[in-house]
């Protein structure tokens, strides 16, 4: 039970003015609430909608619920309503992000690294859009280009595996099965036990149609991860 403004003003509990949630902020926190389950999406975008009648012009409101459009698979609609955003939040990266979002799940690769580049020039973590961006171009078969932001992110933190294991997909993607094993086997002497590297490595085998070494793999991951 949330103690909105007009819950305490009907009630006259003793609640400090400063202390009391508005009637929006507790249906836009129970919007979100109700986004982290699928299984209640629907009333999530109940909710959002009931927000967007009381707030027609909030962009925030706009941007939640075309996300979880997005989720529920009702891209044209989410595509439509971050549109009418870009009057008003051209210069927000996040809005431009999200319809970036959008604009790939649709297939339209070219818009959707218009976008991209354009939050990349507003975003105050610029770096961060750049990854998303690579993933987005892998998706879509951009392996040159992503791989170069991969590599470029690398020679600036050697250390992060998480883009090491993004660059090995890239290159296995491309059929580039020696390199990406490479990397692989780099990440696994750090790590023996690193699942995420162990199953990179089935599934390139498995491209390779080397069965034998690919059960090895899948083998040796349900050793060290029983359960």
């Amino acid at each position: 039970f949330l103690m909105t403004a007009s819950t305490v003003s009907a009630s006259g509990a003793l609640i400090p003015k400063d202390q009391w949630i508005t009637d929006t902020d507790a249906r836009l926190a129970l919007a979100r609430i109700l986004s982290y389950d699928d299984a209640t999406l629907t009333e999530s975008l109940e909710q959002y909608r009931i927000l967007q009648g009381q707030k027609p012009d909030d962009p925030l409101i706009r941007l939640e619920m075309a996300t979880v459009l997005i989720r529920t698979g009702d891209d044209e609609v989410a595509l439509s309503l971050l549109k009418s955003l870009q009057g008003t939040s051209l210069n927000d990266p996040n809005v431009i992000v999200a319809l970036a979002d959008v604009e790939a799940s649709l297939g339209h690769a070219a818009q959707c690294r218009d976008l991209y580049l354009q939050a990349i020039g507003r975003s105050d973590r610029p770096e961060t859009l750049r990854l998303k961006l690579a993933e987005r171009m892998n998706m879509w078969g951009d392996f040159y280009n992503a791989e170069a932001i991969y590599r470029e992110r690398l020679a600036a933190h050697p250390d992060d595996r998480e883009t090491a294991l993004q660059l090995a997909a890239v290159l296995r993607s491309s059929e580039r099965y020696a390199e990406s094993e490479r990397i692989y086997r780099e990440l696994m002497a750090q790590s023996p036990d690193f699942s995420t590297g162990l199953m990179g490595l089935a599934l390139l085998k498995r491209l390779e149609k080397d069965a034998a070494s690919a059960l090895k793999w899948v083998d040796r991951i349900l050793e060290r991860h029983p359960n």
